[in-house]
């Protein structure tokens, strides 16, 4: 089976009319064979999406482990067929550099042009910042009241937990899954 990314942006987890991650992985779990009950589950269901793929990556202690056996086992499923695996870009763009992932779940511009397309916004949002504290360009208000506000927490001194806290944020998400981390 050939794996593709598809990068999102959020945490929009509400519920899903398709398969998540989560679901696939946690059924899988409790079945005998996991190859074999993905394989199925797939193939009976016909699924071509499987989406937030970045649930299975939290902080906690086993780490990585449950997002990579997931998507390897996924790629050792034989079929035709292409899958697409959404995942959130910074959890992507983490396992990218820590781990390699972009090798088994390839990143495809013609599959990620809504993205692309925010990336083109952040970019500009960044260049109007960039031009508000190098040379005191004016924001629109609504950027100006959330970028100061914002930079009041990040130039205090005692910034170091916040950073942290934010680090977390950015790779897992918001923190509402069953109390789960």
């Amino acid at each position: 089976m050939k794996l593709r990314a598809k990068i999102t942006t959020g945490w929009n987890y509400q519920k899903s009319k398709s398969w998540t991650a989560r679901q696939l992985h946690e059924a899988a779990l409790r079945d005998e064979n996991y190859l074999e009950f993905l394989s199925s589950q797939i193939q009976q269901h016909q699924i071509s999406d499987i989406y937030h793929l970045d649930q299975l990556f939290r902080k906690n202690t086993r780490g990585f482990k449950p997002l990579k056996n997931f998507v390897a086992t996924l790629s050792e499923i034989e079929s035709d067929r292409d899958l697409t695996c959404h995942i959130d870009v910074f959890a992507y763009s983490f396992l990218k550099q820590a781990k390699n992932f972009d090798w088994i779940l390839p990143f495809e511009v013609k599959n990620n042009k809504e993205f692309i397309e925010t990336i083109r916004n952040w970019l500009g949002i960044i260049r109007q910042l960039e031009n508000f504290e190098r040379f005191g360009h004016d924001l629109p208000q609504s950027l100006a009241n959330k970028y100061l506000a914002l930079r009041q927490i990040i130039s205090r001194l005692s910034v170091r937990d916040e950073i942290r806290t934010l680090a977390i944020l950015l790779i897992s998400g918001p923190f509402n899954f069953k109390g789960n981390i």
